[in-house]
């Protein structure tokens, strides 16, 4: 019996798609502007997911340095292209302390 995908569902991204949202992940973090705190830096990336929820989620675990300590943590970007303003969003997570939460 195949595996029926469930609409809205989280789906872990492979291959082209994994690439592109790798893709995604650095040019998000180059943008964060510099008064926001450390600058952090994508080490190894563990996985990604995407799922379609009023708009596009991306989440990764991935391995975070802001300089002086490299630690896993969950990255979410949220991503709205409607809206003119606010439209996306990207959290830091590492152990369940928010290290970043940017809206722009």
């Amino acid at each position: 019996m195949s595996q029926q995908r469930i609409p809205g569902a989280p789906r872990t991204l492979e291959g082209d798609e994994l690439n592109e949202a790798k893709k995604l992940l650095t040019t998000t973090f180059a943008g964060l502007p510099a008064g926001d705190g450390p600058t952090y830096q994508v080490g190894n990336v563990v996985s990604v997911t995407r799922q379609v929820v009023a708009g596009t989620k991306y989440k990764y675990v991935v391995d975070v340095s802001d300089g002086s300590v490299t630690e896993e943590c969950t990255v979410t970007i949220w991503q709205q292209p409607w809206l003119q303003k606010n439209g996306n969003n990207v959290k830091i997570e590492c152990k369940d302390v928010v290290k970043l939460n940017h809206t722009w």
